[in-house]
């Protein structure tokens, strides 16, 4: 089963106003068997996303799978995440356990598939 879903936005809400409920999403989030995360960084994060990504990837690291598409190489995540310690600890625990795979070099499929016979 794979979750893709706007969620941080939900959890950040709750971050905010009930801590609470957001610990029991963020227990339900992190159970998840397949979590995929698309277009990271797609515009930049504010300190208190990177905190709930942190938080969220601590307690899925070594226990189930997370996706995560981006468009800015993980090197330069520390640095865009507003909290460059907090970056470098959500990048190491991505980058340690992950299967990284490159489509830089691809044809961009929104192209290739826009195209009429």
């Amino acid at each position: 089963m794979v979750h893709c879903l706007s969620f941080i936005s939900e959890l950040l809400t709750l971050y905010r106003t009930d801590r609470t409920r957001y610990g029991k999403k963020q227990k339900y989030y992190s159970r998840i068997p397949v979590l995929l995360i698309d277009d990271w960084f797609a515009s930049m994060p504010k300190v208190d996303e990177t905190t709930i990504l942190f938080g969220l990837v601590e307690r899925r690291y070594g226990n189930t799978s997370t996706i995560i598409s981006f468009q800015m190489p993980p090197t330069n995540w520390a640095k865009a995440c507003g909290n460059e310690a907090m970056g470098k600890s959500v990048v190491g625990r991505l980058i340690n356990a992950s299967f990284p795979t490159d489509l830089t070099r691809s044809a961009d499929m929104r192209n290739t598939h826009s195209q009429r016979p």
